[in-house]
């Protein structure tokens, strides 16, 4: 499994797939997810969200835009383009998950060229590994390089794929784990999920390469970094979920 169904698996009590996901065999599952607000939430604005986690303190420690910490949950603010926003970058190189220099890699970072030129945007980057693979969830977390090879995946695989890409560019990137609210088939839901922040112009920008066909990205919310890029790489993430989020609720909108 990849991390978005292994994060649904740990986050939530009951494991659904909505239709729209079904039919477009989309690699995003559905958490517990409830709306609170007294009238639906604009979509078009970030959404402030109440987070249940069996260790609320360490997760706001990991989170932006937190409002407040209760005993039970976070309450955060998250839009579209929520990132981490601390660190400096790293200049971009090759490392075990992201592992850009290898063979099937580079020959994918030449294709890219070819089509959008030797300075392709983050749109560029993005469109390029939606068309490269094919979605599944019948891959575990895929290194650059097997990605590059098998060319499908889930988020995890979209991610790793479209960070190796953008060090193969130059440019510092990293894969962030956490939660995403959409919106599919008229219905919010959270998805357990992995995603890119690319920094370019002096800041991280969150670029998001996994498809949801007829569904609309809300708001994510950064539970954490894929910090450990090496061998053991496996046994940080799953550290990571362990305080992660087990339920979600929609307030309503962010100020």
């Amino acid at each position: 499994m990849g991390i978005c169904s292994r994060a649904a698996a740990l986050f939530a009590a009951a494991l659904v797939l909505p239709a729209a996901a079904t039919a477009q065999r989309q690699p995003l599952y559905v958490l517990d997810l409830k709306v609170t607000a007294v009238s639906p939430p604009d979509l078009k604005r970030p959404l402030r969200l109440r987070l249940y986690s069996d260790a609320p303190r360490e997760l706001a420690s990991r989170l932006p835009g937190v409002v407040s910490v209760a005993k039970d949950h976070v309450v955060v603010d998250a839009g579209r383009g929520t990132v981490l926003g601390r660190g400096a970058p790293d200049p971009p190189h090759a490392t075990f998950v992201i592992d850009y220099d290898a063979a099937p890699v580079a020959k994918l970072s030449g294709d890219l060229n070819l089509r959008y030129g030797k300075k392709p945007s983050d749109a560029d980057l993005a469109e390029f590994v939606r068309r490269t693979l094919t979605p599944s969830g019948s891959r575990s977390f895929d290194v650059a390089s097997q990605v590059a090879t098998h060319k499908t995946g889930d988020c995890t695989e979209h991610a790793v794929l479209l960070a190796a890409l953008a060090r193969a560019q130059g440019l510092p990137a990293r894969v962030v784990i956490g939660t995403l609210v959409a919106s599919v088939e008229g219905e919010l839901g959270g998805f357990g999920h992995a995603w890119t922040e690319i920094y370019r112009d002096g800041a991280w920008k969150l670029v998001d390469a996994t498809p949801l066909d007829g569904g609309t990205k809300v708001a994510y919310v950064p539970e954490g970094l894929l910090e450990d890029e090496s061998a053991g790489y496996l046994l940080g993430i799953m550290t990571l979920m362990t305080s992660g989020i087990l339920r979600v609720e929609v307030i309503g909108n962010a100020p």
